[in-house]
C-alpha cells in the first residue's frame, strides 16, 4: 500500500491514547526487521532517515529500498527525513520520497533559527509534507506559543525533555515541563526516547501529549550487536556474518512498539487516514518553429531545471514512436503529492522555463494531472481530469 499521512496518524494517536514509534533505519536489514515487527503486532510505524549521518553513508541510497518495502507492507507506514537543517537536504529528502521531515536548526542563533525553520516549513507545506520542529533548549516557555505560531509547524519535538532508560545517569522525563508544553501548544508532541524506558513512563508521556516517540538508532544498534555476536561465534563454526540480524532487529522493534501502546492499531488508522499518493503531470504536445535537435535541447533544459523544484520526484520526456501520431512529444512529471500541482505551477523555475522555452514552441498541447489507481482499497482514487471535452483541443496554460 502507499505511504500514510503522518499528520493523520498522529491525530489518531492523540485521540486514542497511544503513540506512534519512529526508528532510524540505516540498512535494508533494519527496514526488513522493523516492518516484520510492525506487521506481526499490527502497529503503525515511521521509518526515519538521518540526513545528517556522519559515517560516510549516503542516506538517499536507502530511500528506494524503504519506499518499496513500505508499499509492500499491509500496515500504516510513513517515512521521515530527520535532522534536516538546510534547504538542499530538505529538497533532497522530499524529492527522494520522504513524506515527513524533522527540522533541526539549533546550531544557529535563535532569530536565525526561527527564520530558517519558518522558511523550511513553508517549503515543506508547499509539497504537502508536514514538518516536525525541534524546540531549541534556549526557548523560554513564555514565548513558546509565539514560536510555534510563527513557524507554523505541524508537530513539536520537545527538548531537552529527552527520555533515556538504559543507564542510571541518563535523564528521565520532566513531566511538569512536558505537561506545561502540552497545555500551551495544541499540537502533537514528539520526544526522543530509548527502549529502556518503562511502560509507566510511556503512559505518562502519552497522557501529557506525546504522540510520536522517536527511539533513535536502537535498531541500528541491535543490528550491530548481532553482527558482533556472529563475528565472535563465527570461527570454526561457519556462522554467517548476517545470521539472525533481521530477527534481532525485529525483537527489539516489537519491544519498542509495545511500549508505545500502538499494537493492534493498524486497521483503525487505515480506516481514517489519507494515503500519500503521487500525482503524475502529463503533457502531450507538438512543436512549431524548431527542429528535432532544438526540441531535444528544450527537453534537456526542462529535465535539468524542473527536477530541482520542491516536490518533483521525476521528470521524463519522450518522442512518439509512430511518425504519424497526433502528438509527437510528451512530458511526464511525477509530483510527490497533489499539493505540488499548485506550487509547481507558480515556482519561478517552472515559470521561466514555460514562458521562455516551452510555451512559445508548444502551442498545440494537452495536459492532465492524475493519481494512481490500483487494486489497493486504501488508496484515494480521485483523478483530476479536464472539466469538459473542449479542453482536449484547447491551448492550455502550464
Amino acid at each position: 500500500m502507499p505511504l500514510i499521512s503522518i499528520t493523520d496518524m498522529l491525530q489518531h494517536a492523540r485521540h486514542n491514547e497511544y503513540a506512534v514509534a519512529v526508528f532510524e533505519v540505516g540498512s535494508p536489514e533494519v527496514v526488513k526487521g522493523v516492518l516484520q515487527a510492525a506487521e506481526q503486532i499490527r502497529a503503525p510505524v515511521v521509518l526515519g532517515i538521518n540526513t545528517a549521518a556522519t559515517n560516510g553513508d549516503d542516506p538517499s541510497l536507502l530511500l528506494p529500498v524503504i519506499e518499496q518495502a513500505a508499499q509492500e507492507a499491509s500496515i500504516p507506514v510513513a517515512v521521515q527525513a530527520q535532522k534536516v537543517s538546510d534547504y538542499e537536504s530538505l529538497i533532497a529528502a522530499i524529492n527522494g520520497g520522504c513524506n515527513a521531515v524533522m527540522l533541526d536548526c539549533r546550531t544557529r542563533h535563535d532569530m536565525e533559527n526561527l527564520q530558517l525553520c519558518r522558511d523550511l516549513t513553508v517549503t515543506a507545506h508547499r509539497c504537502g509534507v508536514p514538518a516536525e520542529v525541534v524546540l531549541t533548549a534556549k526557548s523560554d516557555m513564555s514565548v513558546l506559543e509565539d514560536y510555534v505560531d510563527v513557524i507554523g509547524m505541524d508537530f513539536l519535538r520537545v527538548v531537552p525533555v529527552t527520555v533515556y532508560g538504559r543507564r542510571e545517569q541518563d535523564m528521565l522525563p520532566d513531566y511538569l515541563k512536558l505537561h506545561e508544553v502540552n497545555r500551551r501548544v495544541h499540537l502533537p508532541l514528539s520526544i526522543q526516547a530509548d527502549a529502556g524506558i518503562s511502560k509507566e513512563q510511556c503512559r505518562q508521556m502519552i497522557d501529557d501529549g506525546i504522540a510520536l516517540i522517536n527511539f533513535g538508532a536502537v535498531l541500528n544498534e541491535a543490528r550491530a550487536a548481532q553482527i558482533h555476536r556472529n563475528v565472535l561465534q563465527a570461527e570454526g563454526r561457519g556462522r554467517g556474518l548476517m545470521c539472525d540480524v533481521v530477527e534481532a532487529v525485529k525483537t527489539k522493534a516489537i519491544t519498542c512498539l509495545e511500549l508505545s501502546n500502538s499494537a493492534g492499531r493498524s486497521a483503525a488508522i487505515l480506516a481514517v487516514c489519507e494515503a500519500w499518493l503521487p500525482v503524475e503531470h502529463l503533457i502531450i504536445y507538438n512543436v512549431r518553429g524548431i527542429d528535432a535537435a532544438q526540441a531535444d535541447h528544450m527537453m534537456a533544459e526542462g529535465r535539468k531545471n524542473l527536477s530541482q523544484i520542491p516536490g518533483v520526484r521525476q521528470v521524463v520526456t519522450g518522442r512518439a514512436v509512430k511518425a504519424d501520431a497526433k502528438y509527437q512529444y510528451t512530458w511526464l512529471i511525477r509530483f510527490c503529492h497533489r499539493t505540488v500541482i499548485d506550487s509547481y505551477r507558480d515556482n519561478p523555475a517552472h515559470v521561466a522555463f514555460a514562458d521562455n522555452l516551452f510555451r512559445p514552441v508548444a502551442g498545440d498541447r494537452v495536459s492532465i494531472d492524475f493519481e494512481w489507481v490500483t487494486d489497493d482499497p486504501c488508496q484515494n482514487m480521485a483523478i483530476a481530469l479536464p472539466e469538459n471535452e473542449e479542453l482536449i483541443s484547447s491551448v492550455e496554460e502550464h
